[in-house]
């Protein structure tokens, strides 16, 4: 990530472009685009992760937050995924103007997934599903492995996605004694996804923090219920109650 500014301030240099648009990534989310070009700018935000990265990679939280929120003010107009990010957003960047667009699902895709499901019928028990990336810091996939062992039902669990903590889930899975109850997948895209969302029992996002929870709209628009983590950017998904 320290060689990226410079490259990126190469690349605006030889194309010369009217616009840029910064979408925000980890460690430190902005490069501070807005600080060194004349070129109008705008930032796409999915999220402000910086102390929760930075803690992940053993980097000062701290310190990590100070250039988030450094990069955040280069940029006069910001791109939010939710309102709860915006509200982050305007607390980093006060004098910025931020607009909310959140992310969108395929309908034809989930509709298609939904007839298809309806006319294979049932599966055999019930099926929770999680889909997304394995990475236990910030999807809580240690403490849904837990709630598996007190699931005393054929229940399964289908882990959908790819991820560093793979190898860790897989010895979680073997130390608590439920693997003939869970199954890994690996990643699925296309009409494969749409089936495992459209046909799953429930969907689970037990997210310690996130900034949108697509896979939970996803699951929606397949008539799927979800239940996820009591977090402000879910509760803007997920109806129901609250705890």
């Amino acid at each position: 990530q320290a060689a990226l500014p410079a490259y990126v301030a190469a690349a605006v240099r030889r194309r010369r472009p009217d616009l840029i648009v910064e979408d925000f990534a980890p460690i430190f989310s902005s490069l501070g685009v807005g600080y060194w070009t004349s070129v109008p700018t705008v930032g796409q935000v999915q999220g402000l992760f910086a102390a929760e990265k930075a803690r992940l990679y053993h980097l000062p939280a701290e310190l990590a937050k100070r250039i988030e929120a450094f990069g955040t003010r280069s940029h006069p107009h910001l791109i939010a995924v939710s309102e709860d990010v915006r509200e982050k957003l305007l607390k980093a960047a006060p004098s910025a103007e931020v607009f909310v667009l959140g992310n969108g699902v395929d309908l034809a895709a989930a509709s298609a997934a939904r007839e298809r499901a309806t006319r294979t019928g049932p599966s055999e028990g019930q099926r929770i599903l999680f889909l997304g990336r394995l990475e236990i810091d910030q999807k809580g996939l240690d403490v849904l492995l837990l709630a598996m062992t007190m699931i005393t039902t054929d229940t399964r669990l289908v882990l959908a996605g790819e991820g560093r903590d793979r190898a860790r889930l897989r010895d979680q899975i073997s130390s608590l004694d439920c693997g003939g109850r869970v199954e890994m997948v690996g990643i699925v895209s296309g009409s494969a996804k749409w089936d495992l969302l459209a046909q799953a029992d429930l969907l689970v996002l037990p997210s310690r923090y996130e900034t949108f929870g697509i896979s939970a709209l996803e699951a929606l628009a397949c008539g799927t219920p979800v239940v996820a983590s009591d977090l402000a950017c879910l509760r803007e998904l997920v109806p129901g109650q609250h705890h």
